[in-house]
């Protein structure tokens, strides 16, 4: 069978699903906008809903109140701190009594604002999904999720205000992750995606090593997830302007089989995932059209579909 392109597929084939249950969190909290607006990004590409996790928000919150009471950034904690809860992510779900040790798969990303916390659930859903390590993070099969917002105000430290999204993912292994039913190929953004960012200046590690992203942002990045076990190579890609038909100028893809920050001991992209980016910041609401072609092991697949702009600009 010669491969062809792809405009749209019924996804929800492809998926062992985990319906995403009734949230609990407060309306119009910030919170709220974040678990919706993840879920509506993961369920529209085919990547399945996430469950609330009152275990997962508790462990989310938690860290997010440590950061700002010890004056620190980052997923690690000092023992013997005010509110320490656990050296690691999974250090602090298990202090949350979501399971005992080994009996999970867990991942946490976070967001530093600077000003008030109103816009910031959702924001920083937004650009968590353009940042491309934390991307590929966030549409693994996770089953479950727990939020956490804090703002500096909410702890009595009035200084140069902010506010932190934390975000924590997890399955347990009694339940496994979401996986694929069938050989497929998703993206983020995918077909018809809206709001897209359209530009990163920060991520930590550097997905792009040796730039500054901060005097010379990258655009859009776009994910390309094939099934659990197969080999993903990207061997070509474009993003073009939909109103103009200009080509944007994008990197070389990363993929599990080639990423410069991948050590013996530490792949942050595996080998059944990649992404591309665009070496400059897009336009505001913005029509773009991809296509991207690859093989997963010995398998030719190509993808071609469309997304918009929003206004932002991270």
């Amino acid at each position: 069978m010669k491969p062809g392109f792809v405009t749209a597929v019924a996804l929800s084939a492809f998926m062992n699903w985990a319906p995403a249950a009734t949230y609990s969190y407060p309306a119009a909290s910030e919170e709220m906008y974040a678990f919706e607006l993840l879920n509506r990004e993961r369920s529209h590409c085919g990547f399945g809903p996430l469950r609330q996790s009152a275990e997962l928000d508790s462990a989310a919150k938690s860290h997010a109140a440590w950061l700002f009471v010890n004056h620190a950034q980052g997923h690690m904690q000092r023992p013997g701190t005010p509110g320490f809860t656990g050296v690691a992510p999974w250090d602090r779900v298990i202090t949350a009594d979501y399971g005992p040790d080994f009996s999970f798969e867990s991942t946490e990303v976070q967001v530093f604002h600077s000003g008030i916390e109103q816009g910031s659930g959702a924001n920083a859903v937004r650009s968590l999904l353009n940042a491309p390590y934390h991307l590929v993070n966030m549409l693994r099969g996770y089953r479950e999720v727990g939020i956490g917002v804090k703002e500096k105000i909410d702890l009595g430290l009035m200084n140069d205000n902010q506010n932190i999204v934390n975000i924590v993912l997890a399955a347990k292994n009694s339940e496994g992750f979401q996986v694929e039913k069938a050989a497929s190929v998703r993206t983020y953004p995918c077909e018809g995606s809206v709001g897209m960012v359209r530009s990163l200046r920060h991520e930590t590690p550097n997905p792009f090593p040796g730039r500054d992203l901060f005097a010379h942002p990258v655009g859009a990045s776009i994910a390309v997830v094939a099934g659990a076990g197969k080999s993903l190579t990207i061997s070509s890609a474009s993003v073009v302007n939909a109103k103009t038909g200009a080509n944007v100028p994008i990197l070389a893809p990363v993929t599990g089989l080639i990423d410069r920050n991948a050590t013996a001991d530490n792949k942050i992209v595996e080998d059944n995932e990649g992404f591309i980016s665009t070496s400059t910041p897009l336009e505001a609401n913005t029509l773009y059209q991809v296509t991207l072609s690859g093989t997963l092991g010995a398998t030719s697949f190509s993808r071609r579909f469309t997304f918009t702009t929003g206004d932002a600009k991270f």
